[in-house]
């Protein structure tokens, strides 16, 4: 079901949101996606139920998707416990896993953490790496990618899960070209009339780094709907509020009265209901201090199938490799037809770290 090179993730505000359900509901959950044609089901690493119980429950229920952390981060788990665990997820999946890390948001602040440091992140990609190093016996390795000897190798492993860094900020976008198998980006982290020059650095960094030529993915994390703007509000509510908590307030040219109304609702966000579609008082928060407007307007995107339909051109055209599907999906199901038929997937395109490759698994 890949469309031009945009693959498809599903979303999780039209469920209801991840706060809301156990691992058997996301089981019947990634089962579902996968019948629709998605492509990947992301699994978020702070106050949902244990991301790596969910994505193995997924993973036993599923067949085809790519399933991942959405994101961890290696201050509050260990890289070799993280190692250990997304392997897990991938030996029972049959080869499907990958890793989303970052220097950490909710899961940090949550446990009254600070977020990791980028030179953090780099030792823990080099750990992890380190881990799988015995899939060198199973695979082609990348010359570009920096192993410890010291490191303890996991003896069963079959296959490197692919690395996906999440960052917002120009430092962890280096650390992802130089070190990982692809960028992860929320749409609004970089304001959408940056995003292409950001993308291309990053790009340029890539071919410029250790793991030039590797593939390399760059994934949108995105939050669009079709239909009425009001009800597209109610449904992408969720996902708007958990992005408004992790927006750097002090980002440059922000209106410094912007500012305090954020400092303000990241205060008071309840870190209990993060992510929750059903619970809304970090919703309502967000109108009560009048910043609803800004951060609809900048975290989602809500149009016809015709607009969708050109984001995803427009998307691809920047380099993007995935994004999400639109919801609802009843609605959102036609522009991705419509936009598949445009642009039909090119059998000889190079492939991408999550795309199914043959293995040993």
């Amino acid at each position: 079901m890949v469309a031009g090179g945009l693959r498809l993730h599903g979303s999780w505000s039209s469920t209801g949101g991840q706060t809301d359900k156990s691992a058997t509901d996301m089981a019947a959950i990634g089962r579902r996606w996968e019948e629709e044609g998605f492509d990947y089901v992301p699994y978020g690493d702070t106050t949902f139920r244990d991301c790596y119980v969910c994505l193995g429950a997924i993973a036993a229920s599923t067949t085809r998707v790519a399933l991942g952390t959405y994101v961890t981060n290696p201050a509050t788990r260990s890289p070799l416990v993280t190692a250990q665990a997304i392997a897990s997820v991938d030996e029972i999946s049959g080869g499907r896993a990958f890793l989303g890390i970052g220097m950490g948001n909710s899961a940090n602040a949550i446990n009254g953490m600070p977020r990791a440091t980028p030179e953090t992140l780099r030792g823990a990609l080099r750990i992890i790496n380190s881990a799988f190093r015995r899939a060198r016996e199973h695979e082609p390795w990348p010359d570009g990618i920096e192993i410890d000897e010291g490191v303890n190798a996991f003896e069963w492993i079959k296959r490197r899960v692919p690395i996906l860094v999440a960052a917002r900020a120009a430092k962890g976008q280096r650390i992802a070209a130089e070190m990982a198998d692809g960028l992860m980006l929320r749409a609004g982290d970089v304001p959408h009339e940056r995003l292409a020059t950001v993308i291309q650095r990053v790009l340029n960094w890539r071919a410029e780094g250790p793991r030039a030529g590797d593939p390399f993915e760059i994934q949108i994390l995105d939050s669009a709907f079709i239909g009425d703007p009001e009800k597209g509000r109610r449904y992408l509510g969720s996902p708007t509020a958990t992005r408004a908590r992790a927006m750097n307030p002090d980002e440059p040219g922000l209106d410094p009265a912007l500012r305090e109304q954020i400092l303000e609702y990241q205060r008071r966000y309840e870190f209990g209901l993060h992510g929750s579609s059903l619970t809304k008082s970090n919703i309502e928060l967000l109108y009560e201090l009048e910043i609803a407007d800004y951060m609809f307007d900048r975290f989602a995107f809500i149009g016809d199938e015709k607009a969708m339909v050109a984001r995803f051109e427009e998307l691809e055209t920047m380099g993007v490799t995935a994004t999400h599907a639109p919801e609802p999906w009843r609605e959102g199901a036609g522009a991705v037809a419509r936009y598949r038929e445009r642009h039909p997937l090119d059998p000889a395109a190079e492939p991408t770290p999550l795309r199914p490759q043959p293995h040993l698994l």
